[in-house]
């Protein structure tokens, strides 16, 4: 009876301290002489509590008059610092229509260094901007839960060792694949932090320059000119 409340007691802390349960297809739920001859899984720590978890990103936007060979030059620059290209795009059909953009992946100790390149191509800078984001509170906060959750698996296979009880044993089967799928997402989550901490995501656009002159018209008078922009 004393483990039948205790496995109560361990469902409500456990229901309490979970994250949204994501259900996994192609996983069966284990049967107790599984879990007695496998061992919970180690904790998974791939960072200190003391250390930084630092998620970097910047993204520029430019005029240039020719977007696709200039995004062409960038494109090595990023490989030759480490990186890669996730995705780009460009349209070079028409004069006044080029456009080049891209996202790339690069490591951060190498956006200074690139960003330097870019800007010092022959253009006008649109827009530019950094962002920096510390989540090594919460990177902290989900490995210590790995560590619970490691703890409580090593508790309930004792239970399960001890016990002859069905429902206590159908208890401990439910809780088990329950720990198990919410440490599933947690790994996920810190294997995300990661990947973005390893490598910081650069965005860049490039557009050529607006015409200042009104295109000519068959037939029609010759057209009056855009005053030039202040600069």
């Amino acid at each position: 009876m004393r483990k039948i409340l205790f496995i109560a007691a361990l469902a409500a802390l456990l229901t309490g301290c979970a994250g949204p349960t994501v259900v996994l297809e192609g996983t069966a739920t284990p049967t107790p002489a599984e879990m007695i001859s496998q061992p919970p899984a180690p904790a998974r720590r791939t960072s200190s509590p003391t250390s930084h978890v630092v998620i970097f990103s910047t993204s520029l936007s430019l005029v240039v008059d020719e977007p696709v060979d200039s995004m062409s030059q960038i494109e090595t620059l990023i490989y030759d610092a480490g990186g890669y290209v996730a995705s780009a795009s460009s349209w070079p059909s028409g004069p006044d229509t080029s456009y080049a953009s891209l996202n790339a992946r690069v490591p951060p100790e190498a956006i200074a260094e690139l960003r330097r390149a870019v800007l010092s191509f022959e253009g006008e800078v649109q827009s530019e901007s950094a962002y920096t984001q510390d989540v090594s509170a919460e990177y902290d906060m989900l490995s210590q839960r790995l560590d619970d959750i490691a703890a409580t698996e090593t508790l309930l296979l004792k239970v399960l060792r001890e016990s002859d009880d069905p429902s206590v044993l159908t208890s401990v089967l439910l809780l088990t694949e329950l720990l198990r799928t919410e440490r599933r997402n947690i790994e996920g989550q810190l294997r995300n932090y990661d990947d973005r901490a390893a490598l910081a995501s650069l965005d860049i656009v490039l557009n050529q320059p607006v015409p200042e002159f009104f295109p000519m018209q068959d037939g029609g008078p010759t057209p009056t000119p855009f005053p030039p922009p202040d600069r």
